[in-house]
């Protein structure tokens, strides 16, 4: 798997402590997907000094603000998976929408 083409996905974080989220799609038309690699190259491009490789192939999807901004290899669409990343703000005031 690590040296041939699939959908990856990556998290890192750069010095400032700043997250990326990383979806590379793959097995279609538009895009053959990565190397093992090339998505550790491609989190170095973003400033990454810490990254992690997630669960690639089928299971690739980013889901972001209510929809999946990818698009997951499978036909039949996102696969159920058992694990995920999960960030949610923390920071919201009681009794208010507003964020601090």
């Amino acid at each position: 798997m690590i040296n041939t083409r699939h959908p990856r996905s990556a998290i890192g974080m750069d010095e400032y402590n700043r997250l990326y989220f990383v979806a590379m799609d793959g097995r279609y038309d538009l895009s053959d997907g990565l190397f093992m690699g090339e998505i550790g190259d491609v989190m170095a491009s973003l400033g990454c000094e810490h990254a992690m490789n997630l669960d690639g192939g089928g299971s690739t999807n980013l889901y972001a603000n209510g929809k999946t901004v990818n698009r997951p290899s499978d036909a039949t669409g996102p696969r159920p998976v058992v694990s995920a990343v999960l960030i949610r703000d923390r920071y919201k005031k009681k009794n208010s929408n507003l964020l601090v």
